[in-house]
């Protein structure tokens, strides 16, 4: 197969837009329609990247700005979300990365997602779902999956998001979605300023706070209106069982909203199996 662009892939794949890894030790994987590289990610089909924000667990600095620089971004502007960093960030080779990094206070203050939110050069954006840490070895070496959103095109003038106070607690977002400018059908873009909002609790320094809320901006001013899917999220801390903020509560939510499941089928009950990394996000 000849190489393709990661956009020609993305319009492949539609509409569930669905991705697993390049593995190395695989070479069939690497024509596979439906699998990238992280370096893909930042391919200019899908738009000049402007600005990156990042979550994981594990972060190796090195290797993920080398992926950057690999796509011609030597000098990336990349916010990072982490609880753990394998390898030290040189700051004078990279002065726009940076490094917002959790406490674990407690047993149940895990933080374990992996989100990716790419700004365009017309403050457009593109959000990434994805099971890998920021390192070569669980981009390179095991199996995982992504989901990449359409490009989401900034909201018009008129039609911005009102910005909260960042102090204040956040709120749970209405469940009719009728209140938010350029809401899904689904509610993905109320769920994920509710789950990057609820790091207001962990981070303490003002500058990140500050760095923080940039982002929420970035997200309040996208137009949402073509995602098909629900961002099902975990909040760090602890929670009744079905409370927001929780992965029970957002699935019970999703599909009492979106889905129709009959009690049974022929006698016998219908069952919904879904799987998390840990306990906590």
């Amino acid at each position: 197969m000849a190489a393709i662009t990661t956009l020609e892939k993305f319009e492949k794949t539609k509409p569930y837009n669905l991705f697993f890894n390049i593995i190395e030790k695989i070479p069939e994987t690497v024509n596979q329609v439906n699998a990238i590289r992280f370096k893909d990610l930042l391919c200019p089909s899908l738009g000049v990247v402007k600005c990156s924000f990042l979550t994981a667990y594990v972060v190796d600095v090195e290797w993920l700005t080398s992926q950057y620089e690999q796509m011609g971004l030597s000098f990336p502007q990349i916010t990072i979300l982490t609880q753990k960093i394998r390898s030290q960030l040189n700051e004078a080779r990279y002065p726009d990365v940076k490094l917002l990094q959790i406490p674990t206070t407690t047993e149940f203050h895990k933080h374990h997602s992996k989100l990716g939110i790419f700004v365009y050069d017309d403050e457009s954006l593109r959000v990434v779902v994805s099971t890998a840490n920021l390192n070569r070895k669980e981009w390179n070496k095991s199996n995982q999956g992504l989901w990449i959103s359409p490009r989401l095109p900034k909201l018009p003038m008129n039609n911005k998001f009102e910005t909260e106070n960042p102090l204040k607690r956040p709120k749970i977002h209405d469940e009719n979605n009728a209140n938010i400018p350029g809401e899904s059908v689904t509610g993905f873009k109320s769920d994920l300023l509710q789950y990057l909002k609820s790091y207001r609790t962990s981070i303490i320094e003002p500058a990140a706070l500050e760095e923080l809320t940039s982002w929420i901006k970035y997200v309040e001013n996208a137009d949402f209106s073509e995602v098909r899917v629900a961002f099902i999220y975990s909040a760090l801390g602890q929670h009744e069982r079905y409370s927001n903020g929780t992965h029970l509560g957002g699935m019970e939510k999703m599909l009492s909203q979106h889905c129709n499941i009959p009690s049974s089928e022929n006698g016998v009950p219908w069952e919904i199996i879904t799987q998390t990394s840990s306990v906590g996000v």
